[in-house]
Parts: C-alpha cells; structure tokens; sequence
C-alpha cells in the first residue's frame, strides 16, 4: 500500500462482490507490506486502505478476483475509475458492485493508463505493460512503481455525471485529464530526470531527524542542520528579513524547533515523515531543485506541516535542504465550507469555496496579480492583493469595496479590507465552477506576478529572483458546486449538537464541549477542533477554544475560556472541524449555532 512513500498508521478493509465485509480496520505495518489474506466469499474484492501521507488522510483502493499479490495505490485507484465508471469511493461504498472488474474492463483502462502515462512509465525503467495492479511494488524504494508514483501526483473526481481522473508530473510538465475511454492533454519527463536518486532525499530527511532530537544535535559542527542546508538555502518568513545561508537558516529553523506546541511539548524530539515530492526544476544545470512536503510527527504523534513551498536541491551530488523554493514568500490554499445550523428540529445548509494567497509585504511591493490558466492556455486574472497597511506582514485582498470579500478584477477600482485579509471565494455555480474546471484540465497551479506601482504595470523583482513572476502549486483543487455536499464532511452526533447549543457562560468563565462525530462515507483526516463565538474563527478574537487531534479521532474535549461577553442561550456558538483531503484541499466543517435567527434560516 503506497502512495510514493507507504502510508503511515494505515487500515485495511476488504469487502466482495455482495458487500459482505472480509476484513475491516486490519492495522497495516509500517512498510506498506500486509498479508497473506484468507479471502471468503465471492469475487471480485474490493480493496480499500487509509492512512496519512504527511499531513495529509487519505484513502487508496484495489480489486483482485482470486488473490494473489494486489498493490493499492493512486494508481490502481484510478485504474478502477476509469474501468468503471465510478469513483473508487462510491465503487467501494456499493452494496454489489461488479461491473467493471472483469478482467476485459480492467485490461482496457490499464491500456488507456499505460498510453497517458507512456514517458512517466519509462523513466521509471517499467516495461510498456506494466501491470499496476499485480507487478511488484516496493513502498518507499523510489524506483519501479515507486517512482512511478513519485513522478505523479493523481487526482479523482465527479463533473456533473463523468468521473474523471487528473494526473501532473513532478520530473516534467503537462498535465492529463481522463475519463473512461477518453484521453485529453499529455505529460513528459525531463530529460535531466533520468537516474535521479530520489532515495537519496529520504536518506537526507533521516539525518535531519537526528540533528531534530534536541538543541546540541541541532547546533552540532559535525553533523547538526547547518551541515545537511544548501550553500544558497533560504528561509522567507512573513514580515520578517529573509534568512540566507546554511548557518543562519540552520539557526533559524533549530530556534523554531525548541517552540511549545499546543498540547505543551517541544518540537525538539520530533521525526520527519518520509517526503512526498512535489514538482522538480531542472532549468538549474546539474543541480536540480524539488518541492517536498516537509512534516514533522512530534513525540506525541501530532503530525506539524513544516512552511510551504519548501525544496531539496541536488548539491556537489547529494541532497541538500533548500528551504524556500522561491526568493519571495508566496503560498496558496484551497478551501471548501461547509456552514451547518444545528440548533432547531433540522439541519440548515451552506457552502463556500475558497482561495487564500499569502505573499509577503516586501519594501517596494505595491501589487500582486493572480491567474491560472484557462482552457485556451492564456492567464486568466483571479485577483489583485495590494498593502492594506506600510506594516502588514501580508499583502490584502483587493476587493470590490470594505465590506465585501469578492476579488476586484480592476486594479483602479477597490479597496483593501483590513490586514492581511488573503482569502477569496468562488462564485457559487457556473462562473465559479469555471475556475475549477480550469484547474481540472489546465493544471493546479496559479502564478503570481509582483509589482511596484499599484497599477499593477511596473515589474517588481525581489533581491535574489529572477523574474517578478512565480508559479505556485495549489494542494487541492475546490471542488464543484454540485459536489460540495458530497465531500466527506463530519457529522456531529445529535447529543454533540445539543451541547454545543446549550453552551452557556459569564464573562470570562471557563466552559467545557464535548463533540462526537461520525462519517456518511469516507474518512476525512481532522487535524483540529476550534470552539469559537464568531463565525469567523480568528485567534485572539472569536476563538476561545482549541484541540490539536492526534491520529484521526472521532471525539474532541475542548475547554474554553470566554471573552468580555456572556455567553447566552441565544448567542453565536461554533464548533469548527478542521481536516485535509487526499490532495490537501482543506475542510472547514463549521457547526453552528444561532437560536436569536429565525429558524430554518443559515446563521450567517
């Protein structure tokens, strides 16, 4: 069970041909590597694994008739969608479900895959008829179909009726848009990809978890973070100079190391998680750059997101940490809403979706225009961010006036609204799903080009880039209107829903919330609960509570200590669950409470 590298604290669960389970929550080790299985019942099986990939939860499936040796991967995930017709979650979730994992069906999409994936397939020294199902996989060896999945990040999903399958290369460029039997764009590798020893990154990530056990390993001569940086590494923090050079961004990072987490440990002690890689820059000649996921598990199992955008760099013939991949801070992240009412004798409803883009406010930045591709291959603007403030650390969303976050698409007609004020959501319906049907089949990535004037016409280059325009991967894409409803939200318990509308306090009080919650189908990885008096959840204003979760519980205990005001029978009460999907995308799952609105109204 893979995905490039093995998932960590992984389960199993196998069910066949009628739904009847064979195996259910079976504890996966370590390498990936599980079995044999006695399989009873009829065929064909389904097979569905879960676990983290970073910071990531994700969920990978398989089919077998007989048995045998059968891999789980993003690859065999998209293998059954495109045999089916079906998304491998619903194909799972299926009472019966048949059609499609004859051996014809299958053989057919392992053909259309194997033709899309023909460059990636070489450069991964795989014959031509690989089979991703049955040939051999060695989690985490880099090469074969290991390297494979290195070299792809795939994706699923539902337009309107079609299931459709993405795939982007991280040795190369283009980007593939599938459905069953239908094949659009293309991808190849660079030529400079060609025995890349992609296991030296992990070999790298090992070392710095050693100079991570405590203060004296991290600041040692002889083998602390200062001698496993690159000679050019840099660190971009919001607002703050930039850190350049292996002694300094060492520095920095082992000052970073020794800060408290939320449940009151150090970071000191923690292990870093074998990377997921991200796209890799060969325009350096011999010294190739990558982006890698840098998440660090700490001594108490809390999975830590380490900065973004963060890369290796091949140096002197071994991998070294980069740090920032670009010389400017710049990040982005997609989210998906959902607003639930839950005082009442029904639940009410709401969605958004959302982009957030960080770019730091450097001395002569007085612009910054987003864009993605669209269809016909031009840029197509998003939005504008400008200064709010001569001191913000963040550019602001341009807006079209104080009170609205909608992006002005007029950079001679706006306003900022406050502080690094950085998300903007997606029109419900068409306009928005046109974006996010330009992320489907024109790539997950927007750019980002900086300007001095705020005009947005004068190029603005930060002191060490090369250019004021920067490519910026988007982990996730937002999903379409009509699939907001069916992503995998929590749903708190009805006792979870009642106690968060009976919260009641004084000034000041401290208060205690229990939440319990299930799954209608898949699992979504919550990384936190939030308890918060104000819709919009901001530390230091309306949030008044906070849990860090640890491996994927379905219960929280918050305790809370109140602001200035009561909190009353009628008040504004939230409970934010906070998660990841497969790709990154993140879910704000906000349950509310609002008894003072008219019932069967949203509270916002």
């Amino acid at each position: 069970m893979a995905a490039g590298a093995a998932l960590t604290a992984a389960k199993l669960r196998i069910v066949d041909a009628t739904g009847a389970a064979i195996k259910t929550d079976v504890v996966v080790p370590a390498s990936g590597a599980y079995g044999p299985i006695k399989l009873t019942g009829t065929g064909p099986f389904r097979i569905e694994v879960c676990g983290s990939l970073g910071e990531k939860f994700r969920c990978l499936y398989s089919t077998t008739a007989l048995g045998g040796p059968t891999n789980v991967t993003p690859l065999t995930s998209a293998l059954l969608l495109l045999a089916t017709g079906q998304t491998p979650e619903a194909l799972m979730a299926a009472a019966t479900a048949t059609t499609g994992l004859d051996a014809a069906a299958l053989a057919t999409a392992q053909t259309q895959m194997r033709n899309a994936l023909s460059a990636a397939i070489a450069d991964a020294g795989l014959a031509g008829t690989v089979d991703f199902i049955a040939d051999t996989l060695t989690a985490g060896a880099r090469t074969g179909q290991d390297r494979l999945l290195d070299n792809l990040g795939l994706s699923w999903g539902v337009d309107g009726s079609k299931p459709f399958v993405l795939v982007s290369p991280r040795l190369g460029s283009g980007s593939l848009y599938l459905e069953p039997g239908t094949t659009q764009g293309s991808i190849s590798v660079n030529s400079a990809a060609a025995g890349l020893n992609l296991a030296g990154i992990d070999a790298l990530f090992t070392a710095m978890s050693a100079a991570m056990a405590s203060g004296t390993a991290c600041n040692s001569v002889a083998s602390g973070l200062a001698t496993l940086v690159a000679s050019n590494a840099r660190s971009t923090l919001d607002g703050a100079p930039p850190l350049k050079g292996p002694a300094d961004v060492a520095l920095g990072m082992c000052s970073t190391l020794s800060g408290v987490l939320g449940d009151g440990s150090i970071i000191f002690g923690g292990v870093l998680q074998s990377p997921e890689l991200g796209r890799c820059d060969f325009s350096l000649s011999g010294a190739p750059v990558c982006k890698i996921g840098v998440v660090v598990k700490s001594a108490k199992g809390q999975l830590i997101p380490w900065g973004a955008n963060q890369g290796v760099i091949l140096e002197g013939g071994n991998w070294k940490f980069l740090g920032n991949m670009q010389a400017q801070s710049i990040s982005a992240q997609a989210t998906a809403q959902r607003l639930r009412r839950v005082d009442g004798t029904a639940l009410v409803d709401s969605y958004a979706r959302l982009i957030s883009v960080s770019i730091g406010n450097t001395s002569g930045l007085g612009c910054a225009r987003v864009t993605q591709k669209n269809l016909s291959g031009l840029d197509s603007t998003l939005a504008y961010y400008k200064p709010h403030s001569s001191g913000a650390a963040l550019l602001s969303l341009w807006s079209v006036d104080t009170v609205n976050n909608v992006a002005s698409l007029n950079p001679a007609t706006g306003a900022t609204r406050g502080v690094d004020d950085r998300a903007f959501p997606l029109a419900p319906g068409a306009d928005g799903d046109a974006i996010v049907r330009n992320f489907y089949r024109s790539g997950r990535e927007i750019s980002v080009a900086l300007f001095s004037d705020s005009a947005c016409t004068s190029a603005f280059t930060p002191s060490g880039a090369s250019s004021n325009s920067f490519a910026i991967d988007l982990p996730g894409v937002p999903p379409l209107t009509a699939a907001l409803a069916s992503l995998p939200w929590p749903v708190l318990t009805a006792a979870a829903n009642t106690a968060l509308s009976g919260l009641k306090g004084a000034a000041k009080a401290k208060i205690t919330y229990t939440a319990n919650w299930t799954f209608a189908r898949e699992v979504l990885g919550i990384e936190a609960a939030q308890l918060c008096t104000d819709a919009a959840c901001t530390v230091g204003a309306g949030r008044v509570g906070e849990l860090a979760l640890i491996a994927n519980p379905r219960t929280a205990a918050l305790s809370a200590t109140l602001g200035t005001a009561a909190l009353t029978a009628t008040s504004f009460k939230q409970l934010r669950l906070v998660g990841r999907n497969a790709e990154g995308l993140l879910l704000n799952a906000d349950n509310q409470s609002c008894a003072a609105v008219t019932a069967g109204q949203t509270c916002i």
